[in-house]
């Protein structure tokens, strides 16, 4: 019985090996695809696409995974949304809560399988600290993410 036991094991923690190695093997490809060495922010408002792409990846290689959109709650202070489409009182809203010292949520998809977030642009709401958020992997419901939809 202890044999089958460590069998199985040795089975997840190769398929946690794999799930990982595709997902950072997905990250290098969309950087060389979109010269994120040239602009490292080129992820920047492509969360949903790119969420969209890595889903579709983990399930042509037999993982189950599914999108989530949410709200990214931990940016950093020098994060700047794109705020084109936004009225004057929610820009005004933004300034006025920054100053206030609360750096308000953005809103984000990201990509949960095998208990985990895996979130491939994170490094948008980092400037200056891009190439420690390409591919952050986390607990599902970790206090940065807050999901709105599942």
């Amino acid at each position: 019985m202890n044999h089958l036991r460590q069998y199985i094991r040795n089975i997840l923690f190769e398929n946690r090996q794999d799930l990982e190695m595709i997902v950072s093997q997905f990250r290098d490809e969309l950087e060389s695809e979109w010269d994120w060495e040239g602009d490292r922010g080129c992820f920047r408002g492509m969360c949903s696409t790119v969420s969209g792409e890595l889903v579709e990846r983990l399930k042509e290689n037999g993982i189950n995974a599914f999108r989530v959109n949410g709200q990214y709650l931990d940016p950093s202070e020098d994060y700047e949304p794109d705020m084109d489409a936004w009225d004057q009182d929610d820009i005004d809203q933004y300034y006025e809560d920054i100053e206030y010292g609360e750096i308000p949520a953005a809103n984000h998809w990201w990509v949960e399988a095998d208990g985990k977030i895996f979130d491939v642009t994170a490094d948008q709401f980092h400037p200056g600290e891009e190439e420690d958020y390409r591919v952050v992997i986390l607990p599902a419901n970790h206090y940065s993410y807050r999901a709105l939809n599942r």
